[in-house]
């Protein structure tokens, strides 16, 4: 066989390889495409936070973390923060799940209460605020604790 008929048959080979590879590419996008465009078309999930979530959250930072807060602790809040946008959260809700809170201000019908927390890597505290209104949550934020004024605030004691 010569050198020139060789290298026909391995490029016409070649060739062949690409072509196949290219359907392929192509099918797989194809596919990876029909499945998102299913998935945001006709899902049954909402986007919101079921009591499920928020208790496995709990039981996550129950396990792992508590009596610490930290990383778990924070998602805890914000699993709490989306769950709001569905169903409210009761203050007795929010003591219940994050504990009793270091500070308040106002009442838990009408306040704040605020949980200093650690962050890593960072080696100071943080402070997470829960803001209520009619006794239900609102909002939570979530800063460092020496940018936080607490002179509005006194020590939480449970009613």
């Amino acid at each position: 066989m010569s050198a020139g008929k060789l290298k026909s048959i391995l490029g016409k080979f070649l060739w062949l390889a690409l072509r196949i590879y290219a359907g392929l590419c192509v099918l797989g996008v194809t596919g990876y495409l029909g499945v998102l465009l299913w998935n945001n078309l006709f899902s049954a999930s909402s986007g919101r936070v079921s009591a499920t979530t928020v208790m496995a959250t709990f039981g996550d930072y129950m396990a792992r973390e508590y009596p610490k807060r930290s990383g778990r602790f924070f998602g805890l809040a914000d699993t709490l923060a989306l769950r709001t946008k569905d169903t409210p959260v009761s203050s007795a809700d929010l003591i219940m799940y994050l504990g009793k809170p270091d500070y308040i201000q106002g009442t838990t019908e009408a306040g704040t209460l605020a949980w200093l927390y650690d962050r890593a890597p960072d080696t100071n505290k943080w402070a997470l605020l829960a803001f209520l209104q009619n006794g239900k949550l609102s909002q939570i934020a979530s800063n460092d604790s020496k940018v936080v004024s607490y002179s509005s605030y006194k020590p939480y004691a449970a009613p």
